[in-house]
């Protein structure tokens, strides 16, 4: 008799760490009007909603956050390129579909929650203290089989860090606990095979 394993999906997910971390954040920060009042909820700071009922979904700043993480969308891009996902072996093009920033303060979070049916989403930590501050956590969308449990994932990040994850995954932020800023930029994305 013989016993052969099968794990035919694929639940991928991508860490990037932004080259020159040090001269690129500042510039992203100061994309953003952290002090805009329309953007402050008691929950946290957000301008996803902001973006969407004025921008079309956009974020005014959406092409110079593109132009200052270029070169390190280019390589996740090569890097799913050349994953196991890429069944057909396409070249891709990234079109990021919605872009938005969040600060978290104290005690503040994000409760559970998903974005797309399909695509990537990712979630850039531009101020991230990863002593005082967690990273998004997230469940798989099955349970184990054997014991019933559910599945999570807790990712290690760092300052600097690009995480993409599938769009459909439920995930969340915990309360930040410390007095320093837990600040991110998130996005939605589709990779669309180039002609």
């Amino acid at each position: 008799m013989s016993v052969r394993q099968l794990d035919p999906f694929l639940l991928t997910f991508f860490q990037v760490s932004i080259e020159n971390w040090a001269d690129k954040k500042q510039k992203l920060l100061d994309l953003v009007d952290w002090e805009d009042k329309e953007c402050w909820t008691d929950d946290f700071f957000t301008d996803y909603y902001k973006n969407i009922y004025k921008h079309e979904m956009r974020a005014p700043y959406h092409k110079e956050f593109v132009n200052i993480l270029k070169k390190d969308l280019n390589d996740l891009v090569r890097s799913i390129e050349k994953s196991a996902l890429n069944r057909y072996n396409h070249t891709f093009n990234m079109q990021i579909t919605n872009l938005w920033a969040q600060q978290y303060l104290d005690t503040q979070h994000m409760p559970p929650h998903t974005h797309e049916p399909s695509g990537f989403s990712a979630v850039l930590y531009a101020e991230f203290d990863n002593k005082e501050h967690e990273a998004t956590k997230f469940w798989a969308p099955f349970k184990n089989t054997i014991d019933a449990m559910d599945y999570r994932f807790d990712p290690k990040v760092k300052e600097g860090d690009i995480l993409v994850f599938p769009s459909y995954l439920l995930h969340y932020a915990t309360p930040n606990t410390s007095d320093k800023r837990r600040t991110v930029f998130s996005f939605n994305s589709m990779m669309r095979p180039s002609k």
